[in-house]
């Protein structure tokens, strides 16, 4: 296995990020998840090259965590084809394979780092961190859409400058929104980061959230809408 566990785990930033990992080995893959959403971030998982190429085509995450031995596609592939796309997506490569040419080979495919398995979780955050400061070195706590800010620090939200209460699965699903403004997402992916998976039956919560959260959020004077799209999901945009 590759992932070592002697040391606590730092918190990477203040903020949620979103990350997705791609990795066969399912209790790597778990460990490193259950840390990164013991901190508060959100997660995607992948068990090959092809499904974890078609979702960071499909969503703005701020980290790929990326394993060089996969089916279908390997990692090498997954972040050529991403780099000829145009995705600037940081990428931490993972591997069992401790060799010159293949670190050479992984960072000419546009991997922004190489981590050779076994780690521990201290080193692997460790760099992380260093990634999220060299990429997002000037991103700010405040997020903002027409006149609500969120404060991603605190996880407060603000409309015209007054704290709006909201409940922590009503924060959740707007933050999510907000990050991926004036884009469709899924209810399943709502679902997905906000519950983890484990939100069962509950087939309308997130309508019930999304009411609610029109109803305290979404007004003329604030300039924000949350649009149903029929079949597809959800878009909070600014736009009428």
């Amino acid at each position: 296995m590759g992932l070592q566990m002697p040391y606590p785990t730092a918190r990477i930033v203040c903020k949620t990020m979103y990350f997705l990992i791609v990795e066969d080995n399912k209790i790597l893959s778990d460990i490193i998840q259950d840390d990164l959403k013991a901190q508060g971030h959100a997660v995607d998982t992948a068990t090959d090259g092809q499904s974890g190429l078609e979702m960071a085509l499909s969503f703005d995450y701020n980290l790929i965590i990326l394993d060089i031995m996969l089916p279908r596609l390997d990692g090498f592939t997954v972040c050529a084809k991403l780099r000829l796309a145009g995705n600037k997506t940081p990428i931490l490569m993972l591997t069992a394979q401790d060799s010159y040419e293949n670190k050479v080979k992984g960072l000419d495919s546009g991997a922004d780092d190489y981590l050779t398995k076994p780690f521990s979780n201290a080193e692997l955050f460790a760099r992380i961190r260093a990634l999220m400061r060299r990429f997002y070195s000037v991103s700010s706590a405040l997020l903002s859409i027409g006149h609500i800010s969120l404060d991603t620090a605190s996880q407060k939200v603000y409309a015209r400058g007054q704290e709006v209460v909201l409940t922590s699965k009503e924060y959740s699903i707007f933050e999510y929104l907000l990050y991926n403004r004036n884009a469709v997402v899924a209810r399943s992916m709502i679902e997905e980061h906000v519950w983890g998976g484990e939100y069962g039956a509950l087939s309308n919560v997130v309508d019930v959230l999304i009411s609610n959260l029109r109803k305290k959020l979404c007004t003329t004077e604030n300039g924000v809408h949350i649009k149903a799209v029929r079949g597809l999901g959800y878009e909070l945009t600014d736009k009428i």
